[in-house]
């Protein structure tokens, strides 16, 4: 059935058309604070990275050393103390000390005074829990501090590591990148490890009467799994949802325990969403755009760490690990640059999806695709910036993609009969 909707293009969609003049202006009132926070916290992430790279080419350059002599800006190499030294020295070493503690601040700080002003703004007498106490200025600081310790102490293994095989091979970029893969890659299995871990078989007889068909149709037989409340998965919530994990055997689909709460076809359509996940392998195509993306920022940041024009220019030479903050800079405004790209082919796979699912449960009622796509406090109505790096298609679309092919499929019925 041609339903002349594109999986690659955006639908056009007027929020007015699904949502009331009431729901949009609620949404914009919860959302726009948010945004902002949001906005200003990144803004505030990239200029305390920029503020830390300039101190440490510097006042601190002096104080920067490793365990042979002071680090110094060379031809290019990884400094001269780092050279033939072990991996514990450069740990240790107060290059990498001050650096990974400034990088630390740096990433840290923003996201720490975005999560107060959100426990002040929305639960401290204005959100729905009436009965908030603030938590003790003590007790905030000290968990603060917990984290910055944490954060500091892994990026010391991590970057130390990076170092280390930068100072003993020449392809640093290379080693940095197979770094980079063999990190995304334990992420994507211990997230899906983890949900699955998180939640319970759905059993057999409910699975097969939500999924059998579809699970027949599409030649993707994986376990059904439920999560549990939101301290129990992360999933879980009061949002009817499900969610695809896993690689190859260790395939899953983990639903809310609220899931199974809603009308039966909205059960199927989701479910019938996330097997389309896995029939067309969308998790695997996502992680090597991920990886794709990731690796041409630590490529076109190792060009720039190479070029002596570039250290000239900054006094930065990005393979001094007092020059931290610097390197993380510059890997995150790559990577926020090329995120547009993954953003897009999520998209077009949450579009897929939802074509496949339509194609095999046919369209649901209007009154439940609303409930389904706008229920909760999405976004209904958001900028243009957060449409160009959404991973979804925004709640207006889905909608008008739903409602185009149940008009297709109408007059389809209508001109059999």
């Amino acid at each position: 059935m041609k339903t002349g909707l594109s999986v690659w293009w955006a639908t056009p969609a007027d929020p007015r058309r699904h949502f009331s003049s009431d729901e949009l202006l609620a949404s914009q009132q919860h959302h726009r604070p948010l945004r902002l926070v949001g906005l200003l916290s990144v803004i505030g992430t990239g200029v305390l990275l920029a503020a830390a790279s300039v101190i440490a080419s510097g006042p601190l350059e002096r104080f920067g050393s490793g365990s042979v002599e002071p680090g110094a800006l060379d031809d290019g190499g990884p400094p001269s103390w780092l050279t033939g030294i072990g991996f514990a020295e450069v740990l240790t070493s107060r290059s990498l000390l001050i650096g990974a503690a400034l990088t630390a601040v740096a990433l840290r700080l923003p996201a720490t005074v975005a999560d107060a002003w959100f426990e002040y703004r929305f639960r401290h007498g204005t959100g729905p829990d009436a009965d908030f106490q603030p938590v003790p200025i003590s007790r905030l600081l000290s968990t603060v501090s917990l984290l910055l310790v944490l954060v500091w102490g892994g990026i010391v293994v991590l970057f130390g590591a990076f170092f280390w095989l930068a100072a003993a091979y020449t392809t640093w970029p290379v080693v940095i990148g197979a770094t980079v893969v063999v990190a995304l890659a334990v992420v994507a299995v211990g997230e899906g490890a983890m949900r699955s871990r998180l939640a319970q078989p759905v059993e057999e007889p409910l699975r097969q009467r939500l999924v059998g068909d579809l699970i027949h149709g599409s030649n993707v037989d994986v376990p059904v799994l439920v999560g549990g409340s939101a301290i129990d998965a992360p999933l879980a919530g009061d949002h009817p949802n499900a969610v695809s994990v896993g690689f190859g055997p260790y395939r899953r689909i983990v639903v809310t325990n609220t899931l199974l709460d809603q009308p039966e076809p909205v059960q199927r359509y989701v479910l019938a969403h996330e097997l389309s996940h896995l029939r067309r392998r969308h998790l695997p195509v996502q992680s090597l755009v991920t990886v794709t993306t990731s690796l041409g920022a630590v490529g076109a940041v190792a060009l720039a760490a190479e070029s002596d024009r570039f250290r000239s220019a900054t006094g930065l030479n990005l393979l001094d690990p007092l020059h931290l903050p610097g390197l993380v800079l510059l890997v995150l405004a790559v990577a926020a640059a090329l995120e547009p790209l993954s953003a897009w082919v999520g998209r077009i796979q949450e579009r897929t999806a939802d074509a496949d699912a339509l194609g095999s449960v046919g369209a649901l009622a209007a009154d439940l695709t609303r409930e389904l796509h706008g229920q909760g406090v999405p976004d209904l109505d958001p900028p243009w910036w957060i449409r160009l790096l959404a991973h979804h298609p925004t709640p207006a679309e889905r909608l008008e993609f739903a409602a185009r092919y149940r008009r297709t499929a109408q007059r389809a019925t209508s001109q059999t009969r």
